[in-house]
């Protein structure tokens, strides 16, 4: 009886969560605010109990995130993922999200994180931690994240030859949002992005929020032919000029460059 009531929640999981889907197109703010309330209160009490499989099967599981009444993002503390990866496919494999947690790259890790072809069934990724310019490159060079179209590698310690890597890759053929802020990228790094022939052509948003750029910097993004294929570019907390911020809306004409409002000056294209 008591897995019967289990189950009848972990059902009731699932139509909460898509009348919140619908409840979002129609934005009737009351409504979705009692569901999501259900909702949380559902996990709440079932929660460990519908995880407990999952943390049993995967060392290093340290969030799971439902959608639909199933696991759909998981979060691994990554020196840990590799231990139990092979399984991933089979106690979760609607499983299309995950996030790397890392406290310290020692070598060879993301080697190893890379080579798992269990990331051939992502569609979302972030990693978390000082990855470094040896993660990033790994990353870069994987054959197994060509299903990827969202990549999120936002303050990971990031070295410009690292973003340049990560941006020129062919390995990324499906990624259309790419999340690099908080990179120290600099006048070097904007340097080695200006000559990047070719981003991944799927990509269409890129972030480079909080990367130590300024308007000579933004100048060189400009002038790069490869970044006339985004339709958006994300500069937020950078110290652009509203001059240097008008001067790379005017060469990036096709491009939504999103900024800080005190650098628009009036010029913004959002």
């Amino acid at each position: 009886m008591a897995n019967d009531a289990a189950a009848r929640d972990r059902f009731t999981v699932v139509q909460r969560q898509l009348a919140v889907v619908n409840e979002n197109m129609a934005e009737t703010d009351d409504c979705l605010a009692g569901l999501l309330a259900e909702e949380r209160e559902l996990l709440r009490e079932h929660g460990t109990e519908w995880e407990r499989p999952l943390r049993d099967a995967l060392p290093g599981l340290t969030h799971v995130f439902f959608n639909n009444g199933e696991p759909h993002h998981l979060s691994f503390d990554a020196a840990k993922f590799p231990e139990g990866a092979a399984v991933l496919p089979k106690v979760a494999p609607e499983v299309r999200y995950l996030t790397l947690d890392l406290d310290t790259l020692v070598p060879g890790l993301a080697a190893e994180v890379f080579a798992l072809p269990v990331l051939a069934s992502l569609e979302a990724l972030a990693l978390k931690g000082p990855w470094g310019t040896a993660g990033a490159r790994a990353l870069a060079a994987s054959r197994h994240v060509k299903n990827l179209t969202t990549l999120d590698l936002s303050y990971c310690e990031i070295g410009p030859a690292g973003v340049a890597a990560v941006l020129a890759s062919s390995a990324l053929p499906r990624v259309n949002e790419i999340d690099l802020s908080g990179n120290r990228i600099g006048s070097e790094g904007a340097t080695a992005l200006a000559a990047v022939k070719q981003l991944p052509p799927a990509l269409h948003v890129l972030h480079l929020g909080d990367a130590d750029l300024h308007d000579v910097a933004v100048t060189l993004l400009g002038a790069a032919p490869a970044f006339r294929t985004l339709r958006e570019l994300w500069l937020n907390d950078n110290a652009v000029t509203p001059n240097g911020a008008a001067t790379l809306r005017r060469a990036l004409k096709n491009t939504t460059v999103h900024m800080d409002a005190e650098n628009t000056d009036g010029d913004r294209r959002e």
